[in-house]
């Protein structure tokens, strides 16, 4: 728990609190249309926000990733 905790405090940023309380974004947009996506961050921040940055990269990867294998069954049939 302490692990998780420690990897997350970051959260509790008012400025990600703020940053993330609303959006029009939808991270499933990055499969069907083409989409640009900027990331702005003073370069003295980027040590403070790495690991908000690193979670942003990962949600996009897994979301474009996401479905792109046949389910097991269809690929032992074919």
């Amino acid at each position: 728990m302490s692990s998780a905790q420690r990897h997350t405090h970051f959260l509790d940023s008012p400025r990600i609190v703020a940053a993330t309380a609303r959006s029009d974004f939808q991270f499933s947009a990055l499969r069907h249309d083409l989409t640009s996506i900027f990331l702005v961050l003073p370069p003295n921040r980027l040590d403070a926000y790495s690991r908000w940055l690193r979670l942003l990269v990962a949600q996009a990867r897994f979301r474009i990733s996401r479905g792109t294998q046949k389910p097991l069954r269809q690929a032992l049939r074919a």
